[in-house]
C-alpha cells in the first residue's frame, strides 16, 4: 500500500501539467502517446470523436498474431452505449476517465480505495469457449478467457488470452500457441500492450500465461509505468478448466 500510495504523490504532482498539454494515447497505436491539439475527454462530443477515429483505420490495420491491437468492430456498439448514457452520466464518465488517481487505483486492484467510485468501475471476466469442447475428431482444443473493464456499463478495455493444445483421451499432450491480445481499448490516459505469452503442460493439462503492462498518461512530462495486467487459463482433454485476470502495481 506504500508503494500506491508513492505511485499516487507522483502522478497527482505530474496532472498538475495538464492545464499546459495533456498527452494521450492515440488509436493508432496502443503503446505510444501523442499530444494532441483537442482533449478526447473535454466533452461528450469530444469523446465520440475520439471513438470515431478508431473506424478510420479498419480497412488499413492489420492484426499480429501474438501482439496487441484493437478490433474496430467493436466502435459503434460501444459509442452506442455512451450516447444512452444520461448527460450526467455521460460527465461522470469522462471525468472517471480523466481522473489519473482514480486509473491507477482501479489498474492497481485496489477496490476498497474507490470510494464512491467504485459502484461505476467493475472488471469482469467471461468464458469464451465451452467448459467441454464437441470437436473431439480435431484433436486439438483452443480455449480462451477474457477481462473487461467497464465503466457505468460501458466496456472500455478488453484483454483475452487464447490458449491452443493437442490432447488425447487422458489429457493434453502438447502446448501449440499461447496468444494474449488487447481486443480493445477506448481510455485515451492508459497505455497498454502486451509483454509476455507462453503456455505448457503439466500433469496432462494445458496452462496459458499472458503478461500486460499498462501506463497512466500524466501530461506534458510523460507517462509513469504504474504495473500489469496477468490472464491466465488451462484445460485438458474435456476442454477449459479455469481462467483469470489479475493487475498489480510495478514496485
Amino acid at each position: 500500500m506504500k508503494n500506491i500510495k508513492r505511485v499516487l504523490v507522483l502522478v497527482l504532482a505530474l496532472t498538475l501539467t495538464l492545464t499546459l498539454t495533456f498527452t494521450f494515447v492515440t488509436p493508432g497505436s496502443n503503446t505510444k502517446a501523442a499530444e494532441t491539439k483537442s482533449n478526447p475527454l473535454e466533452s461528450p462530443e469530444s469523446y465520440i470523436d475520439y471513438l470515431n477515429q478508431f473506424k478510420k483505420q479498419t480497412q488499413t490495420r492489420t492484426f499480429s498474431t501474438n501482439t496487441t491491437d484493437t478490433d474496430d468492430e467493436n466502435v459503434e456498439e460501444i459509442i452506442d452505449q455512451f450516447s444512452q448514457l444520461s448527460s450526467e452520466k455521460q460527465e461522470l464518465f469522462l471525468d472517471i476517465l480523466s481522473n489519473t488517481e482514480l486509473m491507477a487505483l482501479v489498474y492497481a486492484g485496489e477496490s476498497d480505495e474507490l470510494g464512491e467510485y467504485a459502484e461505476y468501475i467493475q472488471w469482469t471476466e467471461s468464458d469464451e469457449t465451452p467448459l467441454i469442447s464437441t470437436f473431439a475428431s480435431t484433436k486439438t482444443k483452443t480455449i480462451s478467457h477474457t477481462g473487461t473493464l467497464g465503466v457505468l456499463g460501458v466496456p472500455i478495455t478488453k484483454y483475452k488470452i487464447t490458449g491452443k493444445y493437442n490432447y488425447t483421451s487422458s489429457g493434453a499432450t502438447s502446448a501449440l500457441s499461447t496468444k494474449g491480445e488487447v481486443v480493445y481499448h477506448y481510455n485515451p490516459t492508459i497505455a497498454t500492450d502486451l509483454t509476455y505469452y507462453g503456455g505448457y503442460i503439466n500433469n496432462k493439462k494445458y496452462y496459458g500465461e499472458v503478461t500486460f503492462y499498462y501506463k497512466v498518461g500524466v501530461g506534458s512530462l510523460g507517462i509513469v509505468q504504474i504495473g500489469n495486467v496477468y490472464l491466465k487459463v488451462s484445460g485438458n482433454h474435456l476442454g477449459k478448466l479455469s481462467g483469470s485476470i489479475k493487475t498489480s502495481v510495478k514496485k
